[in-house]
């Protein structure tokens, strides 16, 4: 293989860093620099609602109102609006980091610029999630009123069934279903004072104080225990089925009562679900996109083109023939 001519070799060498920096000058001069403002955020939400919050950032109702507030299609020079939303959809980059935030990273080519269309993209994020908190709260008090109406005209119903009957509650004194809670009561003191005369007997012989004294509150428990149950006069089946269902709607409009509540403190209580964890300052580097992918290929172009140029100016000589060795 033949040696590069020295002349060549220079050419080599020169003329693609020549062009390299060419490219670079031009790429000065004519390509306007991008600046990069970066915010990042914090969810207080699972991870799978994280697709939601970027398609909220990269929505069209938020591109509206920015396109509007900074004049965007006016500064940018596009001639309309559904230009100016696609050049805001290329400068907008939405995604997370491997530590689970929110990433919101916007190129303008202002510094100022960059930094208030992310502070603004935060701002109306915020607005959007109250707003739709607020319409699922109204949704839920909307709900919650419908099942109050409808408890309470239960309720009502259920004390007219319970006045139909014809007993009232006095009468039901000598009930144990209905005195169930202090026969309850009373059979467990029973209980835990047979417990305690039991351990006694251990300790204690039968003929001691404490064991008398405790004997003699079990035999008083046992006797009143027999009064409650002797004294039991059943009401009718139908005043049961009654005063149950009186109960039941009153335990129901109860407990509705309660999430009203909790659901008006609620309403006043703002929940943060965004933290942020860097805002977005003002970018002090500015940087060109595709300008080192320029300078890449007007180097390498250039030392193609060299080699090709030089392939076709000294192409390869054929083999030369070999001598004939037919006999003479």
């Amino acid at each position: 293989m033949k040696r590069i001519g020295w002349r060549f070799g220079t050419a080599l060498f020169a003329l693609p860093i020549g062009a390299a920096l060419l490219t670079a000058v031009a790429c000065v001069l004519f390509i306007a620099p991008v600046y990069t403002a970066r915010l990042s955020l914090a969810l207080q939400a699972p991870p799978g609602k994280l697709p939601m919050y970027g398609a909220l950032l990269q929505s069209r109702r938020l591109a509206d109102r920015a396109i509007d507030h900074f004049a965007l299609q006016a500064l940018w020079g596009e001639r309309t609006r559904a230009d100016a939303r696609e050049r805001l959809a290329r400068s907008v980059r939405v995604g997370s980091d491997k530590g689970g935030l929110l990433v919101v990273e916007v190129d303008a080519p202002l510094p100022w610029l960059a930094a208030d269309l992310a502070a603004f993209h935060l701002q109306e994020l915020q607005a959007l999630l109250d707003t739709m908190r607020a319409e699922a709260a109204a949704e839920r008090r909307a709900r919650l009123a419908d099942a109050l109406r409808s408890a309470q005209s239960g309720a009502i119903e259920a004390r007219q069934a319970l006045a139909r009957s014809g007993i009232d509650e006095a009468s039901l004194a000598s009930d144990l279903h209905f005195i169930g809670a202090q026969w309850q009561a009373l059979h467990q003191t029973l209980r835990q004072a047979q417990a305690r005369l039991a351990a006694l007997a251990v300790r204690f012989a039968p003929a001691s104080a404490p064991y008398q004294a405790e004997a003699a509150r079990v035999t008083a428990l046992r006797e009143q225990l027999a009064r409650l149950e002797a004294a039991r006069a059943p009401a009718p089946a139908h005043y049961a089925m009654a005063w149950r269902e009186q109960q039941r709607q009153e335990r129901l409009l109860t407990r509705l009562r309660l999430a009203d509540d909790q659901l008006q403190q609620d309403a006043g209580r703002r929940e943060e679900a965004l933290l942020v964890v860097d805002r977005a300052s003002l970018p002090e580097r500015a940087g060109r996109p595709y300008a080192l992918l320029l300078i890449v290929a007007a180097w390498a172009g250039t030392v193609a083109a060299l080699l090709a140029w030089r392939r076709i100016r000294s192409p390869g000589r054929p083999a030369a023939a070999r001598p004939s060795t037919s006999p003479a």
